[in-house]
């Protein structure tokens, strides 16, 4: 176990899996399943917009729990 960064521990040999992220995505599936049998809204991950105002204003509050963002790569 490593709390180095990827790129870091791949140029020494080692393999780092990030089973946050895994979790994380399952716990958004379940959202988005319960979302839809609740509400009958479909939500696409895909169409969801990456500079939506609304998003950075609340974020900018600072009273958001558990939140983690990374660095998104295009």
């Amino acid at each position: 176990m490593t709390q180095y960064p990827m790129k870091e521990v791949e140029t020494i040999g080692l393999v780092k899996f990030d089973f946050l992220g895994l979790k994380t995505l399952t716990v958004v599936n379940h959202a988005i399943q319960l979302i839809e049998k609740t509400h009958g809204v479909k939500i696409e991950l895909s169409q969801i917009p990456l500079d939506d105002p609304k998003v950075f204003e609340l974020m900018g509050l600072g009273s958001t729990l558990a939140s983690f963002s990374s660095k998104v790569r295009g």
